[in-house]
C-alpha cells in the first residue's frame, strides 16, 4: 500500500503526517528506508493513547487510533462493525 507520509524532525520537534493528518502524537518512532529504484519505506512504531481490557479477552481501541489503523489497511475483527470503543 502506497501512502504519502511528511516527516518533519527539527530539533526537539517532530511532526509525522499520513495523508495530510498530523498522527505525531501516535507514532513513538519513525524508520526510513530508502533503496534507489524504489518506493522509499517507512515503519511506524504506533503508541496507543489508551488500551483498556474487560475480562480476559475485550480490547478498546480509542476511535482516534481506530481511524489510523484502518488509514494503514488495519480490518477490524468482524464484531467491531459499529467500531471497537
Amino acid at each position: 500500500m502506497t501512502k504519502t507520509i511528511k516527516l518533519d524532525f527539527e530539533g526537539s520537534k517532530q511532526r509525522v503526517e499520513l495523508d495530510g493528518q498530523d498522527i505525531s502524537k501516535h507514532v513513538s518512532s519513525a524508520t526510513l528506508t530508502a533503496k534507489a529504484g524504489h518506493f522509499a519505506e517507512v515503519t511506524l512504531s504506533l503508541t496507543p493513547l489508551q488500551v483498556a481490557a474487560e475480562a480476559d479477552a475485550v480490547i478498546k481501541i480509542p476511535a482516534e487510533m481506530e481511524e489510523i489503523l484502518m488509514e494503514l489497511g488495519w480490518t477490524p475483527p468482524g464484531n467491531c462493525a459499529g467500531g471497537c470503543r
